[in-house]
């Protein structure tokens, strides 16, 4: 273990010193956030011009209509109530895009759930919050639900939390947006697994050319030298991912800050102030808030995320770790490792194919099988994490689902070992009884 830490500590050093690990450490997270900032800015589209109904049936809001300051925006207030079916079906309501239905005991819960059919632009989220947050005000103040005047209500109560809800998915049970975000964490991985595996090749090749396996094999074993360099480069792909994840957080949190303040939390609205509305359609120009967003900054758990990708990472890498080392020991140059790199490249590739089929059919067998194999699971758990899955389903199995890639992990490494071991010697051989022959 002792000549296996000095070697890791050998090609540690060497890959953090060299200027593609530095340039890495500062494209990769740049890349990162461009990629993020492209995805939310095709992802601000969504329905303008909306009809809306507005069920009262405490009769909160009585014989009022919304101001109709907002020419693409209609609504009807009506005292009655119905399920989310009829909303769907009811040919008297399907003209409605969306349905506000205010709650007896909106002024405790302060939640008003907005269902709609399609997917609704931020502009008109603001304007519809906007309108039912002052006509709430309003009609608190002049039923005397509070002995108060306008202006005191608004500066000492609380805004309301709006839940928009897919109607054809009221359980929001599909998680298309939060599977792509695992599916983005799984592709790091892969990338990560093969930069880095591609790395052990190289070593490896490069030890074997300039005859420095020779000098090492002098004090330590073919294995250790092996398990050095696995955990030598993987050491330098962890510290490369955690600065990755302290650059790109601070760039979401700038992000967040600057281009994409949460415009549809009320509590940054300026509701005392009569040109609160035309500010926010002055600043909706260039600063929107969009389901992507919403996913990114409130419905991933990052400390779940970025613990079982931490986990996965290092499982993947020493599984995928094992082969790479056994393709550089019987590889005789670099060219010929690049060339046997190719079906782990395949499969790689496959399971990031295997991961966008997650995404889209979750709960397919095939998923279920893909979880289980060493070569794919770590993105397809990564996918499931970001749906969810462990909270829906059960947690044993993904957990079970790690163990499986852990005793895979360790019977490949072995067996890589074993490999290593006989080529590197056999190695060591030819090239002594080749010079042996010529100095004679």
């Amino acid at each position: 273990m002792q000549y296996s830490w000095i070697i890791a500590m050998r090609e540690f050093s060497e890959r953090v010193r060299s200027s593609s690990f530095l340039w890495m450490l500062l494209i990769g997270p740049l890349a990162i956030l461009l990629f993020v900032f492209v995805l939310l800015r095709i992802s601000d589209e969504g329905k303008k011009s909306v009809k809306v109904i507005v069920t009262d049936p405490s009769f909160i809001l009585p014989n009022r209509q919304m101001i109709k300051g907002e020419s693409n925006i209609s609504y009807d207030i009506r005292d009655m109530s119905f399920e989310h079916t009829e909303f769907i079906s009811n040919p008297n309501l399907t003209s409605f895009d969306v349905w506000i239905e205010i709650n007896q005991k909106v002024l405790s819960n302060k939640v008003i759930k907005v269902f709609y059919r399609e997917e609704i632009s931020t502009e008109a989220k603001i304007s519809m919050q906007l309108e039912v947050e002052r006509r709430l005000e309003e009609a608190f103040v002049e039923n005397k639900y509070l002995d108060v005047t306008l202006e005191q209500f608004r500066n000492i109560k609380q805004p309301l939390n709006f839940d928009y809800i897919d109607i054809q998915d009221p359980g929001k049970k599909t998680s298309k947006i939060e599977g792509f975000v695992g599916l983005g964490f799984g592709v790091v991985i892969v990338l990560f697994i093969l930069l880095f595996g591609l790395a052990i090749v190289r070593s490896t090749s490069k030890d074997k050319s300039n005859r420095i396996v020779e000098v090492v094999l002098a004090s330590a074993t073919p294995r250790a030298m092996m398990f050095g360099k696995i955990i030598g480069i993987g050491l330098s792909a962890v510290i490369q991912f955690a600065s990755w994840v302290v650059l790109v957080g601070l760039g979401l949190y700038l992000l967040r800050e600057n281009v994409y303040p949460d415009l549809l939390d009320p509590s940054n609205w300026d509701q005392s102030s009569e040109e609160a509305k035309a500010q926010l359609a002055q600043q909706l120009t260039r600063q929107t808030q969009n389901r992507l967003l919403d996913v990114l900054y409130h419905q991933i758990d990052y400390g779940i995320m970025l613990t079982n990708f931490f986990l996965l990472f290092i499982l993947g890498y020493l599984f995928y770790g094992a082969f790479f080392s056994f393709i550089g020991a019987i590889s005789t140059s670099e060219s010929d490792g690049q060339q046997y790199t190719l079906p782990l490249v395949g499969l790689l590739l496959f399971s990031i194919g295997i991961g966008y089929f997650t995404v889209i059919q979750p709960e397919s067998e095939w998923v279920s099988i893909f979880s289980w194999v060493p070569f794919t699971s770590p993105v397809v758990q990564l996918v499931r994490v970001g749906q969810g899955y462990y909270l829906t389903h059960s947690a044993i199995a993904h957990t079970l689902s790690l163990l499986v890639l852990l005793m895979s992990t360790v019977v490949f490494l072995y067996l890589a070992s074993r490999v290593y071991q006989s080529r590197i010697l056999n190695f060591t051989r030819v090239k002594k009884s080749f010079f042996g022959s010529k100095r004679k």
